[in-house]
């Protein structure tokens, strides 16, 4: 006759894994690449302020957004993904080492591709400005996320554009120049600072909808390549992640990024710089 042996343990519990810290690991990547959605992406964040493991989840962040930031996304062979997702997913002690050595993989393959879109005169000029344009749309989308995961989105405590607008002065070298308030269902929420190529950026953040909006201003001199943006085109960037709308007037570059149709996203770029105004 066999003894009971009791309920049997979970998974990844006989593994050695913390308990809830694979599960975390792969929602924390969902919401990374944007395949979360805003209520998730938040309860997300809050579990990974309270992870012992926080520092890491952290700096995995940092290294998604400056490889989306800087280079153009290419997929691997399929033997390297499936050895990849292999690697990940055995469990054991060294499991967190093994995660190590895939996100240093993932960093000098980046390197490896930003240097490859580094080498002058590799590109036609018209195709050069359609990647600036899909450059500044993934340091937009960057910006985006990164509000989305923060605890305190809105850093001013005004919904007020003049309030703001001076809220914003002392703490980035320019002024932004803004002229929507809201409207038109769009609801003005409140700002926050960000950092993009080293350079702080005011971002002011809407609802459409229930969905929030993010409204990134670049200043064009702040760096050599953002000043060869031509000054009379808007592009909507569609595909992987939330929808991108760029466009220069005058010193300024904007970008709106969020989830809504390019018709939105355009009828708000109007608003946020209008015709009869004088940069």
């Amino acid at each position: 006759m066999t003894e009971p042996t009791g309920p049997e343990r979970p998974e990844k519990e006989r593994r050695g894994d913390p308990p809830g810290g694979a599960d975390l690991e792969a929602r924390w990547e969902e919401a990374l690449h944007g395949r979360a959605s805003d209520e998730e992406a938040s309860a997300v964040q809050r579990e990974v302020a309270e992870s012992p493991r926080r520092a890491e989840f952290e700096a995995q962040a940092e290294v998604y957004a400056a490889v989306r930031a800087h280079a153009k996304r290419r997929e691997a062979p399929a033997g390297l993904r499936a050895r990849l997702r292999g690697l990940a997913a055995r469990g054991g002690p060294s499991a967190q080492k093994r995660r190590r050595v895939i996100w240093a993989a993932v960093g000098a393959l980046a390197a490896a591709v930003i240097l490859a879109v580094a080498i002058p005169g590799w590109r036609e000029p018209d195709v050069r400005e359609r990647k600036l344009f899909a450059l500044l749309a993934e340091e937009a989308r960057a910006e985006y996320r990164r509000a989305m995961l923060d605890p305190r989105p809105v850093q001013t405590g005004s919904k007020e554009l003049g309030k703001i607008l001076g809220w914003f002065e002392p703490r980035v070298d320019f002024r932004p120049r803004v002229h929507f308030a809201g409207g038109g269902g769009t609801v003005l929420e409140g700002g926050r600072i960000g950092y993009v190529s080293g350079i702080k950026v005011p971002g002011l953040l809407y609802r459409w909808r229930g969905k929030p909006l993010v409204l990134v201003i670049f200043p064009a001199r702040g760096n050599p390549e953002w000043s060869r943006l031509p000054r009379k085109k808007w592009v909507a960037m569609t595909g992987e992640g939330p929808t991108a709308a760029v466009w220069r007037r005058g010193d300024y570059i904007y970008a709106v990024v969020g989830d809504a149709p390019a018709d939105k996203l355009r009828e708000i770029s109007r608003a946020v710089t209008p015709k009869g105004k004088k940069f």
